[in-house]
């Protein structure tokens, strides 16, 4: 079987060779600093995005914006163990349909940062304090609605099984309190 143009290209290229020489100890580095990027990427940008949801009001916007950058060296990170990855084994990925999906969802979330901080949706949000919702439009705002009525839901149904304490004299006072509120 013949190997295509572009392969024969990328394993012509000095990164092919230098990954496939080293690979026994490159490659779990390379698998580290990727996993190490993703969780940096995931705990900052998606604590900013439920922030945005409306979750965790009385964090203010600008607390958690402070971490982005953090989040975006992840995203780079991510993309250069990712190109080692693929100069490594371009046949391994190339062909599998969920590398290129993933490839797809990478390009998606790099562009929607740069439409973020690129038009007026980062400006909305940089002046928002603490316990202030984020302005929302449209089915976002259905959406993050619905999202909060549910949350909201399951909150108050575990609220409503709590059983107050009925030991000792400090935990009668809050047993009175409860049922004076319960109506029991």
């Amino acid at each position: 079987m013949e190997i295509e143009p572009w392969e024969a290209l990328i394993r012509s290229m000095a990164l092919h060779t230098l990954v496939r020489t080293y690979e026994p100890w490159l490659w779990p580095l390379c698998e580290t600093l990727h996993y190490l990027g993703l969780s940096l990427l995931l705990g900052t940008v998606g604590l900013f995005d439920l922030r945005v949801l409306g979750l965790a009001r009385g964090i203010p916007f600008q607390a958690i914006h402070r971490l982005i950058p953090w989040g975006i060296g992840g995203y780079l990170l991510n993309v250069l163990t990712g190109i080692v990855f693929f100069f490594g084994h371009p046949d391994q990925y190339f062909y599998n349909n969920a590398f290129r999906f993933k490839a797809l969802f990478m390009a998606v979330a790099g562009l929607n940062v740069i439409a973020f901080y690129g038009t007026s949706a980062f400006r909305d949000l940089a002046t928002l304090k603490g316990g202030m919702e984020a302005p929302m439009r449209g089915a976002d705002a259905v959406n993050r609605d619905a999202l909060g009525k549910d949350l909201v839901d399951a909150a108050t149904v575990e609220i409503d099984n709590l059983k107050p304490p009925t030991q000792g004299l400090k935990h009668q006072t809050y047993h009175r309190q409860f049922s004076e509120l319960s109506g029991d």
